[in-house]
């Protein structure tokens, strides 16, 4: 009786899964144009100035996110820290549920970010490392200096 009850109740899961399915796998839809917002990490401008929170911008198209560009900033072995702009010139692929993901191999580490887009909104996380001298310049026999995982949200420019 029980085997008969658990074939039951696997047809009626399978039935409304199925009847759920198209509901499902229909597409988010988003707005193209430029997007605009902050990191959940800091940044540190040249000259004088103070820390701040990070950046980041990048156009959403039909297919595609394009035109990264990410400030962010790297906490290297002996405790220091490098700010630095990243800008990516290619572009990622949105899959149909407007997610993207994809890096780009720099000197001497990796630039990473994924993310999703829905309406006028998008979030994600981008992280970064690299080897570095004590200058904070690329150097493949430097330090290990990485930013970890930091989460982003943007919207679109208006």
């Amino acid at each position: 009786m029980r085997v008969g009850r658990t074939i039951a109740l696997a047809l009626a899961l399978l039935t409304a899964a199925a009847a759920v399915s198209p509901a499902a796998t229909k597409s988010v839809s988003w707005k193209r144009g430029d997007y605009v917002g902050t990191t959940e990490g800091l940044y540190k401008p040249s000259g004088n100035k103070p820390l701040r929170k990070a950046r980041i911008t990048f156009y959403v198209g039909a297919h595609q996110v394009a035109k990264i560009r990410v400030e962010i900033r790297v906490r290297c072995a002996d405790g220091s820290h490098t700010s630095f702009l990243t800008a990516h010139s290619g572009a990622l692929s949105l899959d149909k549920k407007g997610r993207f993901s994809g890096g780009a191999d720099t000197q001497t580490g990796r630039d990473n970010i994924s993310g999703k887009v829905g309406g006028d909104r998008a979030s994600g996380r981008v992280r970064s490392y690299d080897r570095e001298d004590q200058s904070g310049n690329e150097d493949p026999n430097g330090q290990k200096c990485d930013s970890g995982r930091i989460a982003w949200k943007a919207h679109l420019k208006k």
